[in-house]
């Protein structure tokens, strides 16, 4: 009996995975292959043939265990692969790469894996990666099936996938639901209908840790939220998490002409029942909260996402000093270039009213919130001025580097770059820098 039901689950592993495979859910049919690696013993026990499929029937041969276990993580790396999951890739990479040398057998497996997770590690570095796709899905209404009635889920999707996408394939499955805005509320509806169903994209949160003990989840403006930071914001080796954010922004003062200055932000977080990605390509939302920002905490997030990005290329180039033939990659001259020239996104520019104190006649409603929120107005603007002087200094390392490593057809807009960084940008955070920092 021990045998069969074995047998069955296998059968019914590889026949989902083979429809994960058909549907171009890749890493979700590597993660089933891969729990089956792991319930396979390195052995030399006879396992018998396994047949599977739903559409048409295919077969595993009998062979030994540890055969199978070696065919079953490298199907398993070559999913990951056509996925373009190359953190998940290296995982299952350094899991073979053990099996094989406790075996001491096939020396010449042994460097093809040593030699890939080279390659990977190189690619992780240096190319231009599509994010995995997240899309939060809530199902309002009495009209759609008990699996999915009020409901809430969570979708890991092909990379690169948008939410176009996504939406077309969810008007093929449920042709006559009405679409909701991000922030409609079917409640607030008085269509006659009763099927609505709304649709976010969302992102993988990795950079926190959540005590659910210390979550109060609720529908009002004021929620209390509270967690620990992971040091140095590191992503799980994995790339799997069951933490994932969406922003709405909002303005409330549209007479105000800078509207840097007067952009509000409700981040939501959502905690899903699983970490995705998985075996399964969607998971229930078992909560919702949300912080609200104000414009200088919004310009704070920003300042440390630019630090990250400008560290990452800073890496890269790094990396590739000593080598003639390599040069900075187009995306890594285009965030530097993002970061110092204010045509591109405002620049460094468009911190210059908090670092100057304009902001407080320009729009007086920021210090008020924060007054009234309990925050303290000199902590806030301190842990501002500080990540700033650290993006003024990171971005001058990169210029620097970049000068060294940029490549020909890239010559001309570094020249640019430079001259607005040394020319402006130094000279004005001098002078920012002399009046305020120490005046907070």
């Amino acid at each position: 009996m021990r045998i069969y039901f074995f047998d069955v689950f296998y059968s019914l592993l590889h026949s989902v995975a083979a429809e994960y495979c058909n549907n171009g859910n890749f890493v979700e049919a590597s993660y089933l292959l891969s729990k089956h690696a792991e319930l396979t013993e390195l052995n030399d026990d006879s396992l018998p043939q396994i047949e599977y499929g739903f559409r048409e029937m295919m077969k595993i041969p009998e062979e030994l265990s540890r055969k199978r276990r070696i065919y079953l993580l490298e199907k398993a790396i070559n999913l990951c692969e056509e996925a373009c999951a190359w953190e998940r890739c290296l995982v299952l990479i350094d899991v073979l790469i053990r099996d094989i040398r406790s075996l001491e057998w096939h020396r010449d497996l042994l460097k093809k894996y040593l030699q890939k997770q080279i390659e990977l590690l190189d690619r992780l570095s240096y190319s231009t990666r599509l994010p995995s796709s997240f899309f939060m899905v809530s199902y309002h209404g009495g009209g759609f099936h008990e699996e999915f009635r009020n409901s809430v889920v969570v979708y890991h999707r092909p990379r690169g996938e948008t939410i176009t996408e996504f939406i077309s394939i969810q008007q093929k499955k449920h042709p006559d639901v009405v679409f909701l805005k991000q922030n409609q509320n079917p409640d607030e509806l008085s269509l006659d209908c009763d099927k609505y169903i709304k649709i976010v994209k969302v992102k993988q949160d990795n950079t926190f840790s959540l005590n659910r003990k210390n979550l109060n989840f609720s529908n009002s403006n004021e929620i209390d939220f509270k967690f620990q930071e992971i040091g140095s914001k590191l992503q799980s080796t994995d790339d799997s998490t069951n933490v994932f954010e969406y922003k709405i922004c909002s303005r409330r003062n549209a007479s105000i002409s800078n509207e840097f200055l007067d952009l509000w932000v409700t981040k939501y977080f959502i905690v899903t029942d699983v970490a995705l990605p998985s075996h399964i390509d969607k998971t229930n939302v078992v909560g919702v909260t949300a912080i609200l920002l104000n414009p200088i905490e919004v310009a704070l997030e920003e300042v440390g996402d630019r630090l990250s990005i400008l560290g990452r290329g800073i890496k890269e180039m790094e990396k590739i000093s000593n080598q003639e033939n390599k040069f900075a990659s187009q995306q890594t001259t285009m965030e530097l270039s993002g970061t110092i020239d204010a045509a591109v996104n405002g620049g460094i520019s468009k911190y210059y009213s908090f670092i100057s104190y304009d902001y407080k006649w320009e729009n007086p409603a920021i210090d008020i919130d924060i007054v009234e929120s309990g925050k303290d107005i000199n902590t806030i603007l301190m842990k501002f001025k500080v990540a700033f002087q650290q993006l003024i200094d990171v971005a001058g390392k990169a210029v620097e580097m970049h000068k060294i490593k940029v490549s020909g057809e890239m010559k001309s807009l570094h020249d640019h770059l430079e001259g607005l960084y040394v020319n402006n940008i130094v000279p004005k955070n001098k002078e920012f820098m002399h009046d305020g920092i120490n005046n907070v």
